[in-house]
């Protein structure tokens, strides 16, 4: 019932206090109305034409309060102001009070609440002890067997129809616990969507600003080193930095286009790197000191585009890491294509003894790279190899599973 009442205050707009306080006045206004009705019953009542006998007195007065006022916590106590109602009503019948009406609304609202508010192995028992009680009350051999028989089945469509209103109360709670579970899905999967894209979004900054970052740092060592004792060479090392600066802005600015607003004119982002361009890759790695030799088997082409982008990424930081780890090092990239997977493996034989010295950087690389193959469900491995150099090597399935 919170829950429902929870719902129900969200999608109107009403605050759940304002919605129990209505559903406590209806509670009062009919306890309030029944009773008004039984004392201006008893008050007019005529002794031997209103089903009764004897003039009511105090007492009489006081058993039709009994049996309506209560009705004002029904909701809250439903069994106990069913038999307090009951009891009442079995007292003002033994006492032959007359009276039309004067016992029969209060014990029947308390029976529909019951029946409305408690579950079945509570509301038959009561629907049973109220038969009992209308037995004891009106036995049916002081009266005609169709009175009985009728009171009977007002009985049981009270409880019927109570019943009724309970299992559908139970089942808009569950619709609405069904909703909110459904709300706390969709806002948990949002969540996740908007974390994933991050990351997605760092892993594609990170990979293209350490990549031109750290060539450009290793040709700026270059061109000052060599500024003074060759200055040609020191301006083709400038022309590098310039021209890894453009590449690095224009690659910035096609990562960044995922963040434009849909109206927004795509078209001018150039499309995403792919296995093609390993060879300006290699290139800019050879022009920032590296000595790389490239090897493919198999056919590269027609991969998914998320799979041929992770491998180009891999073997991209794995360059910058040797640029930035081991300078001047021979690099050896090897791709191969099977049946069933792409493998990428690149691997350096350490820093150049003559190389200068480089900047530790903070690890990002390996996560990313880590992460990448983890999306694709693959495997990845790096680690130093016995001859001082390191060795990258991921395996991307091409069909991975769901």
């Amino acid at each position: 019932m919170a829950r429902l009442e929870r719902t129900l205050a969200e999608r109107v707009g009403v605050p759940r206090r304002i919605l129990r306080q209505a559903g406590v006045v209806a509670d009062v206004t009919i306890a309030l109305a029944l009773f008004a009705d039984a004392m201006v019953a008893l008050a007019t009542s005529s002794p031997g034409v209103e089903f009764g006998t004897r003039e009511p007195d105090a007492f009489a007065y006081l058993l039709g309060a009994v049996m309506t006022l209560p009705l004002a916590v029904r909701r809250r106590w439903p069994v106990e102001v069913l038999g307090v109602a009951l009891a009442g009503h079995i007292a003002f019948n033994l006492r032959d009070y007359a009276g039309v009406n004067v016992d029969f609304f209060g014990p029947i609202v308390a029976m529909y609440t019951v029946a409305a508010h408690r579950p079945r192995r509570v509301s038959v028992p009561a629907a049973a002890v109220v038969l009992l009680g209308v037995f004891i009350a009106d036995p049916p051999f002081d009266e005609p067997l169709g009175n009985f028989v009728a009171t009977v089945l007002i009985i049981a469509g009270i409880w019927l129809f109570g019943d009724a209103a309970r299992v559908r109360r139970i089942y808009g709670e569950r619709l609405a616990a069904q909703a909110e579970a459904l709300r706390e899905a969709r806002m948990e999967l949002a969540e996740q969507a908007v974390t994933q894209e991050r990351l997605r979004i760092a892993r594609e900054l990170h990979d293209v600003v350490a990549h031109h970052m750290s060539a450009i740092v290793v040709q700026s060592a270059l061109a000052q080193d060599r500024l003074e004792v060759d200055p040609p060479a020191a301006r083709r090392a400038i022309g590098q930095v310039e021209s890894m600066g453009r590449g690095a802005l224009r690659e910035m600015r096609q990562i960044l286009g995922v963040l434009r607003q849909a109206g927004e004119d795509r078209g001018a982002l150039d499309p995403s790197p792919s296995l093609g361009d390993l060879e300006r890759l290699y290139a800019r790695a050879r022009d920032g000191g590296l000595n790389v030799s490239a090897a493919i088997e198999g056919d590269l082409s027609g991969l998914p585009p998320a799979l041929e982008l992770a491998a180009y990424r891999i073997v991209q930081e794995s360059l910058t890491n040797a640029l930035k780890y081991a300078p001047g090092s021979r690099v050896d990239v090897h791709l191969a294509r099977d049946a069933h997977q792409v493998t990428v493996e690149v691997v350096d034989d350490g820093p150049a003894p003559s190389s200068p010295p480089t900047t530790a950087g903070g690890g990002q690389g390996l996560i990313g790279m880590r992460e990448r193959v983890a999306l694709l469900a693959g495997n990845f491995e790096a680690g130093r190899t016995p001859s001082g150099g390191f060795r990258v090597r991921a395996t991307l399935p091409l069909d991975p599973p769901s």
